[in-house]
């Protein structure tokens, strides 16, 4: 079975993305990737769909070792 990379970035970011102060599009424009997320998803290769989920969905801890998506903690 062949993973469709684009759809699961695409899915993933329509999920989680009202957990950041940022959008899709303010990340790809602040990083010269690309003007919206649309355009990123139709020309993007494997390696560029790594990268940008790397940097949009940070997991961050606090000091009492509590663990976050964006601004969501994990329960």
């Amino acid at each position: 079975m062949e993973v469709d990379y684009k759809l699961a970035v695409k899915n993933g970011i329509d999920s989680l993305m009202k957990g950041f102060d940022d959008t899709a599009n303010d990340i790809l424009q602040k990083h010269g990737i690309s003007e919206d997320i649309d355009t990123f998803l139709k020309d993007a290769n494997e390696a560029e769909l790594i990268w940008f989920w790397s940097h949009i969905i940070p997991i961050r801890s606090d000091k009492e070792g509590n663990y976050y998506i964006g601004n969501y903690e994990y329960q």
